[in-house]
């Protein structure tokens, strides 16, 4: 491949990137807004999205046709650029203050010391980061007129070489010092979701290390290859950076989904025990497609009553099946080759289709002690697995062969 190619291809990786990375700064920005703590890494993730944007070759050439100004945009992206480095130093700032909170034991002095140290280091921050502003926009504007922002094959870097290794050293300073605290807190961590994210962002921020690292070197050389990777580099960076701010959302919807999918699964056999025992139902039944869709609560809550409403028509209905049911059941299920792990969801499956089929009101209790062994776990997901079991099989085919198979008068 020619280095035009790979140009080529690059540019197309750093759009699909530039999308990612608003998707994610969409998504999250609601956490970013209410929690502190996530709003450093958010604001990172933003400022280097507007930057991404205003370098991409469509939009680079579209502002200054639209608006007449020809430096508008490379200036505005490389100081966007510059707010990002704020943000991400910020995020610094707070992982190693945070650190050396827990690990003071001074109390409210130790903390109050911390805050105020907190305080002088973003008083610092901004002072340092509107000089670097007001040396890059001194350097463009104390050269002669020039068209865009770059480093051309032949010739002095446009605006200034002071411009380029001022803004290369910001980047990668910062950029260094986070992917080493990216790397350090999350060996630390305990939460692997957490340490997940720092990876992925240390990782993404890493080839931010590489892509101005790029532009250092490609200062003495020149080289066309240098300039063609550069866009994949930032492309990778993006899609990292977003990956990493994404993940905490990404664990909320595969734990909504499967809270939704235990509701959807329980329904059928949570229906039929509301239909027989009204009175354990916390508020009246609606249609299942209508509750999955604008539940009452999240789906996490409704899961949970339906598992209790569901242990307490057990309760209710467990004394009422007739005489040697229990029994006739697990011969039943071992008859049909249950494997052992499912035996006991099967046979209560069976008993409930038998005793919901025969009348819909529960009978007076049975003189006969008729004992369930298993019902569920003490723990309320061995508890969610067992009910999800004993509702696989009562929508199976065995518990009303065992209703047709089983003659005990009732």
């Amino acid at each position: 491949m020619t280095p035009e190619a790979v140009r080529a291809l690059g540019d197309r990786l750093q759009l699909i990137s530039v999308l990612c990375v608003w998707f994610a700064v969409l998504v999250r920005a609601p956490s970013a807004y209410q929690s502190p703590r996530h709003r450093g890494l958010w604001l990172a993730l933003a400022t280097a999205g507007a930057a991404m944007t205003l370098s991409l070759t469509p939009v680079r050439d579209a502002v200054p046709r639209l608006s007449g100004i020809e430096d508008a945009v490379a200036l505005t992206a490389n100081l966007f650029g510059v707010l990002s480095v704020v943000a991400i130093l910020d995020f610094v700032g707070v992982a190693t203050g945070g650190a050396r909170a827990r690990g003071d034991r001074g109390g409210n002095v130790g903390g109050e010391a911390g805050d105020r140290s907190g305080r002088r280091v973003r008083v610092v921050l901004l002072g340092s980061a509107s000089a670097v502003v007001g040396v890059l926009v001194l350097c463009d504007l104390t050269v002669p007129p020039h068209t865009g922002h770059g480093i051309p094959p032949h010739g002095p870097p446009v605006p200034s070489l002071t411009y380029w290794l001022l803004l290369i050293a910001t980047h990668t300073i910062a950029d260094v010092l986070c992917v080493w605290v990216c790397y350090t807190h999350s060996r630390r961590h305990d939460d692997r979701s957490i340490a997940t994210s720092l990876r992925l962002f240390g990782l993404g921020t890493a080839f931010a290390v590489v892509y101005w690292t790029g532009f250092l070197l490609y200062l003495p050389t020149r080289s066309a290859w240098i300039l063609s990777v550069q866009p994949i580099v930032m492309a990778l960076h993006g899609v990292l950076r977003a990956a990493a701010v994404l993940i905490p959302t990404v664990l909320a919807v595969r734990r909504e989904s499967r809270e939704a999918a235990v509701f959807w699964q329980l329904w059928p056999l949570w229906r039929d025990l509301v239909r027989a025992v009204p009175h354990i139902a916390l508020s009246a039944p609606r249609p299942r497609l209508l509750e999955l869709i604008w539940p009452r609560g999240s789906w996490a809550l409704l899961a949970y009553r339906k598992i209790i409403e569901i242990r307490d028509a057990f309760l209710v209905l467990r004394d009422c099946f007739p005489p040697h049911l229990l029994q006739s059941a697990r011969h039943y299920a071992k008859a049909s080759r249950v494997p052992a792990r499912d035996v006991e969801a099967t046979v209560v499956a069976c008993l409930l289709r038998r005793v919901l089929r025969e009348a819909r009101v529960p009978r007076p209790p049975s003189s006969l002690d008729v004992s369930v062994t298993a019902t569920g776990g003490e723990v309320l997901a061995d508890d969610t697995d067992f009910l999800l079991c004993v509702a696989r099989a009562y929508c199976g085919m065995l518990p009303k062969g065992f209703c047709e198979s089983v003659k005990i008068p009732v």
